[in-house]
């Protein structure tokens, strides 16, 4: 079992345990809860499955990032996303995702 034991709990639960004010309805996929600090490296040193790995990738807020890269590439991107059914950024966050999950 990798180091992720998964959980389902109301936020109201969850945060009721953490001892935090506030939450909502939301239905929140708890991780361990000792392991909330953990990063990449550490999944990668403890040999986390790929399962793991993604659920931890997915987990944090959206931000938004400027890549440099010439336009054929990022048309090339856009047709393939399209191809796919979905959106340039979605496609490029499966992408990283696949990447950082390979080999395991």
């Amino acid at each position: 079992m990798g180091p992720f034991t998964e959980k389902a709990m109301t936020s109201q639960v969850y945060c009721k345990t953490m001892g935090i004010d506030f939450f909502t309805n939301n239905v929140l996929h708890i991780a361990n809860i000792g392991m909330v600090n953990m990063g990449y490296a550490d999944l990668l040193r403890k040999d986390a499955s790929a399962t793991d790995i993604r659920e931890f990738l997915v987990s944090g807020e959206q931000t938004a990032i400027t890549v440099r890269i010439p336009d054929t590439l990022r048309d090339a991107a856009k047709e393939a996303a399209s191809l796919k059914g979905t959106s340039l950024s979605a496609y490029v966050r499966e992408c990283l995702i696949k990447e950082l999950t390979n080999d395991r």
